[in-house]
């Protein structure tokens, strides 16, 4: 994100050359060298080194640093039909980002290790994962052993998943589900066992930087999963995945409208949970709008809700604030404030965008 911006685009070739210099430069400090022999002669060459993250290997040509600038337009930071300026959600994620994260990345500082992701950080990407890829990522979890495996007993587990979701879309009377069941079939058929083992590991180092799976061995794709965090995973599946893929999406959407974040709060051990009152609640809408707001003042509800269910749960004591409430929330404050805090439809017509005047935002806590 620290690459590209939300007012000016760049053509992803360019980004790719940009991230490889950047990784080129400060890689060998945050991430442990391949080699064992290598990391006495790297700790006397630096002085100080920060390895301690799993989930990562080095770059070292141009075609790896553009596979992460797809990988980030496949997840909707980047908006490649505007030039990868920043999308809504990358919006959100730049507000995350720490600025001594920024000053490592950036070269203006050698440590701390900027691809460590923080708390609020990995929030955010479960949030995103379950968004983009949740009907994969949780049969995939549901199939992975509940005991120490390796990337390639994972393999077999990244087939069956991908199979179900195909023939579970094949079931449908839609034409979209029966045309994605297709391209899937497609897609699975010609994966080769490489390219599938590499596919592989990149979910599993996913779900390593997100702290559901331990690396055994840093130099090895052997993993233990954490039992507690895939048990609520599994519970995200009992509520979500249901036997057709119109109820599906409507449990998705419930799932990330009124319950996302106390599961999440599990996941990641948040404790002594509190509901937010109403002077709290509004708080937070006004900071997440004031840190998101663009030019023209308008804000996706969606992404308010977002940051503040992010930052709501970094509080003392923690809050639950889903994006419902937030939803209702802004309901009330239009009612009550009239102009001030205006609602806005998207092009299908709904209830999508908000603008606050200016007044509003110096109500903030």
């Amino acid at each position: 994100m620290t690459l590209t911006s939300p007012v000016k685009g760049r053509d992803t070739l360019l980004l790719a050359k940009d991230l490889l210099q950047i990784m080129r430069k400060k890689q060998e400090r945050w991430i442990r060298p391949l080699e064992k022999t290598e990391e006495e002669v790297l700790v006397k060459e630096f002085g100080q080194v920060d390895w301690d993250i799993p989930g990562h290997r080095q770059i070292l040509d141009i075609s790896q640093a553009r596979d992460i600038i797809e990988w980030s337009q496949g997840l909707g930071l980047i908006d490649l039909k505007k030039r990868n300026m920043w999308t809504s959600l990358g919006a959100v994620l730049s507000k995350i980002i720490e600025q001594r994260q920024k000053d490592a990345f950036l070269c203006v500082t050698d440590l701390p290790n900027p691809l460590r992701l923080t708390l609020k950080q990995k929030i955010f990407f479960i949030y995103l994962l379950l968004l983009k890829d949740g009907d994969f990522i949780l049969r995939f979890l549901r199939k992975l052993p509940r005991e120490t495996f390796s990337a390639n007993d994972a393999c077999q587990c990244y087939y069956d998943a991908w199979n179900e979701l195909a023939g579970f879309l094949s079931a449908s009377k839609e034409y979209k589900h029966i045309s994605k069941s297709r391209e899937l079939s497609r897609l699975i058929t010609d994966l080769k066992g490489s390219s599938a083992y590499l596919r592989v590991i990149s979910k599993l180092e996913n779900l390593t930087d997100l702290g559901i799976l331990t690396r055994v061995d840093e130099r090895k794709y052997q993993y233990n999963p954490h039992l507690d965090k895939l048990k609520t995973l599994d519970e995200i599946s009992s509520n979500v995945l249901s036997e057709k893929p119109e109820s599906t999406e409507d449990r998705w959407k419930s799932f990330f409208d009124s319950d996302f974040f106390s599961f999440t709060a599990k996941i990641f051990e948040i404790s002594k949970l509190e509901k937010a009152s109403k002077s709290l609640m509004t708080g937070h809408i006004l900071n997440s709008y004031k840190k998101l707001v663009g030019g023209l003042g308008l804000c996706r509800i969606d992404e308010v809700s977002l940051l503040a269910g992010i930052e709501g749960l970094m509080d003392d004591p923690p809050l639950i604030i889903e994006q419902r409430n937030v939803r209702d929330s802004v309901f009330d404050m239009s009612k009550q404030y009239g102009k001030l805090v205006s609602l806005h439809v998207d092009m299908l017509g709904n209830i999508s965008y908000m603008k606050i005047d200016r007044s509003l935002l110096t109500q903030t806590r």
